[in-house]
């Protein structure tokens, strides 16, 4: 969420029940490439086994993505 917040993503991000992590987000190409590096590498202390990209559809079952926030959800 830090690195999302610096970078200026905006997005959600929650802890699944299996121990991955799964995130939204939305920004200029350049903003998601600095994310897609730092989800890679995940936060100190993280280990990161896989990291998987998708685009995603906009659905009515995951949580909206709000213009200039990231959150937990």
């Amino acid at each position: 969420m830090k690195e999302a917040n610096k970078i200026g993503v905006s997005g959600w991000v929650r802890n699944v029940d299996d121990g991955s992590v799964e995130l939204a987000m939305r920004a200029g190409e350049d903003k998601l490439d600095k994310m897609m590096i730092a989800c890679q590498s995940g936060p100190m202390l993280a280990r990161v086994d896989a990291v998987k990209f998708i685009d995603a559809k906009r659905s009515d079952v995951l949580p909206m993505i709000v213009d200039g926030v990231f959150k937990k959800v």
